[in-house]
């Protein structure tokens, strides 16, 4: 898969679903996602056929390699930025991000096997389920991540600001 056709893939019907969606890196080395997702996320429907568990309604979801930095996300009915999917987590950052009205403001990879992920300096305001929720998977496994910044060693938590 190349680099355009993940842009493809990014600006066609799954990109207005899902926001923004970096993966299979391990094939083209790392990438940043610098944007503004500010869509109308809660308004799209699922894909016809999609699974009735694919979290459709993430602003910005990424798995390796990368930083997400400086984004404005709102209204994200499933997450604004989703970190890592499993033990497929590796070397990712979110940082100075601003998260509004989202279901959760950031979910990050808990699951066992996962690698690090650094989660700073970001304004969360308005979620409903969690500022900073662990996942395995699809499921929230934690409870309210933003005040435990030792809690995973995998993870490194500061500096966020939640509303």
């Amino acid at each position: 898969m190349t680099r355009k056709s993940i842009h493809r893939l990014m600006t066609g019907s799954l990109g207005r679903a899902l926001g923004v969606a970096l993966a299979c890196l391990a094939l083209l080395g790392s990438a940043g996602a610098q944007t503004s997702v500010q869509e109308k996320l809660d308004q799209l429907a699922k894909l016809p056929g999609a699974d009735p568990n694919d979290p459709a309604g993430v602003g910005i979801g990424v798995e390796a390699d990368t930083a997400v930095s400086g984004n404005v996300i709102e209204n994200a009915p499933a997450a604004g930025i989703l970190l890592g999917w499993g033990r497929y987590m590796r070397d990712v950052a979110a940082t100075g991000n601003v998260v509004r009205s989202c279901g959760v403001g950031i979910a990050v990879s808990v699951a066992a096997g996962a690698g690090p992920a650094v989660i700073a300096d970001n304004l969360i305001s308005g979620s409903r389920r969690g500022a900073i929720l662990g996942m395995d998977g699809h499921a929230a496994v934690t409870g309210e991540l933003a005040g435990e910044a030792q809690r995973f060693a995998h993870l490194t938590i500061s500096g966020n600001r939640v509303r």
